[in-house]
């Protein structure tokens, strides 16, 4: 046993002033220390404990207990003991900080007694300490409700509430009781208080946000809607803040703003932004269909014209008539479509329609059968003849152009090109794939930047990088999306997927 702790032992018996101080503190922790010899200092179990050190593993010295204290609380701990030496009736109390095994700080009231000589001169000292990390919390979560509503108070319209948990009783401020709507004299009720938030989605996310504040003690603030005792819809802010006892979540408090003005204008906002943003983007995406699509239009164009002036079999030249027809027709249908483009003005949804999938597929089927032939390729179309979609017929033949001419250029020189159509159908939308077994891409090295603008992937001198940016755009300008599948030298499957027709 330490000499030490021995002689503290005899101290006890023999001292009835130390046995009450030791009686009368509420003890996280014992310390004896040398003062004629002020490295050798007696500590407890409980007091390496606290800190997060084991007992077994910290020497009796102190500066084991100087390297955790925060430096400036160990220079008033030592004035203050100087003070206590030169005069008994300066008693040594004050609170410092340790630093925990773990890294986080342990508030301590260290208190102090002097052990004297028959001369007076003091030459051991008795401390004991109380953990009062807790109180600190609490005083510091206090102020920072006080910043928090001596903030709230500078604004308009900012009420407060709490809710004492304990007890089931709820408290309003007069202010929170005029943004509800209701009379001076309302008492709210635990039972009923959370119906003023509006059902469905709001009132969810405050159950939820309260919720997880009593059981982790974590605060929130929320942009929320009620229903005032009127009935008229308001945008509030609340946030909540939390008081504990031990594990046990005692206490809700915080403030109920008034935001419905601002929240209001700020929606306005951005509904007039989206507008915007979605009419700039319908702009970029007409600019390249005119150039992209007349393009692929003209390409089909050329090949047919150069087929049948190649051909001097008068039979198979005629064969080639209809091709070119057709070719011509849909020309004329794109610069058309693309005239109803010009003519959107704001909305997406006021330029849908519902058409049939399988006719505009088949018109892009048409359009690239000359490059087909001379591809050598086949297509196996899948797709149901009545299925409905709402789209932009403009942008639905631009997308369908896009990945029947892309599984065509990028096909495999190891096979000859097969592209398959089929079509899946979702809740609210169908998904139809183009799977075809060309050269496929390496979505590892390239996904991210797949359907970026000016993005290409294969080296093909011709190759522009804009079609799949366009497709991605105009797919998601009808509420839909674009997915891919691809492995290298096996080939590509795209999905488109669109909104069913009501």
């Amino acid at each position: 046993m330490n000499y030490l702790q021995k002689e503290l032992y005899q101290l006890i018996k023999e001292e009835d002033t130390i046995f009450d101080f030791l009686q009368q503190s509420s003890l996280d922790g014992l310390w004896y220390w040398d003062i004629e010899n002020p490295e050798n200092e007696w500590m407890n179990p409980t007091f390496w404990e606290t800190l997060g050190y084991n007992p077994a593993e910290m020497p009796h010295q102190a500066s084991a207990w100087q390297d955790i204290i925060f430096p400036e609380d160990g220079q008033k701990a030592l004035k203050q003991a100087q003070a206590h030496f030169a005069d008994p009736a300066c008693p040594y109390d004050q609170v410092v900080r340790y630093r925990h095994k773990q890294g986080h700080t342990v508030w301590i009231r260290c208190r102090g007694i002097a052990i004297r000589d028959k001369a007076g001169k003091p030459v051991r000292m008795l401390g004991a300490h109380t953990d009062i990390s807790d109180l600190k919390q609490r005083e510091e979560e206090m102020r920072k409700l006080k910043d928090l509503l001596e903030k709230s108070n500078k604004a308009a319209h900012i009420g407060t509430w709490e809710v004492d948990l304990v007890n089931n009783i709820p408290y309003w401020s007069n202010e929170t009781k005029s943004i509800h709507g209701v009379p001076q004299d309302y008492v709210p009720q635990m039972e009923t208080a959370i119906n003023f938030f509006k059902e469905g989605e709001n009132r969810e996310k405050i159950i939820g946000a309260v919720t997880e504040a009593i059981e982790s003690g974590t605060g929130y603030e929320l942009d929320l809607q009620i229903m005032t005792h009127q009935g008229n819809e308001r945008w509030v802010r609340t946030i909540g803040v939390t008081e504990t006892e031990g594990d046990k979540c005692i206490r809700l408090y915080g403030t109920f703003q008034d935001i419905h003005d601002r929240k209001m204008a700020e929606l306005e906002l951005a509904s007039v932004l989206e507008v915007t943003n979605d009419q700039n983007r319908r702009l970029l995406n007409f600019a390249h269909i005119v150039s992209h699509n007349l393009r692929s239009h003209s390409g089909n164009l050329s090949m047919t014209l150069s087929f049948f002036e190649r051909e001097h079999d008068e039979e198979l030249r005629k064969e080639l008539l209809p091709m070119l027809r057709e070719s011509v027709d849909n020309l004329e249908q794109t610069i058309r479509h693309l005239n109803e483009v010009v003519a959107i003005n704001t909305q997406v949804e006021e330029s849908m329609q519902v058409v049939s999938l399988n006719k505009h597929l088949k018109e892009a089927l048409g359009n690239v059968q000359a490059l087909m032939k001379n591809a050598d390729g086949t297509i196996i179309n899948q797709v149901e003849e009545e299925i409905n979609v709402k789209v932009i017929p403009a942008y639905l033949d631009s997308i369908f152009l896009n990945l029947l001419t892309n599984a065509i250029k990028y096909r495999s020189e190891k096979r000859k090109p097969e592209i398959t159509l089929s079509l899946k159908e979702g809740t609210n939308h169908f998904g139809l794939s183009v799977a075809d077994n060309g050269r496929g891409i390496d979505l590892e090295r390239h996904g991210k930047k797949l359907f970026g603008m000016y993005k290409t992937f294969h080296g093909n001198e011709d190759a522009r990088g804009v079609g799949l940016f366009i497709t991605k755009n105009q797919v998601e300008a009808m509420n839909g999306r674009i997915e891919v599948k691809s492995q290298p030298n096996k080939g590509s499957i795209f999905t488109i997927y669109l909104e069913k027709a009501d």
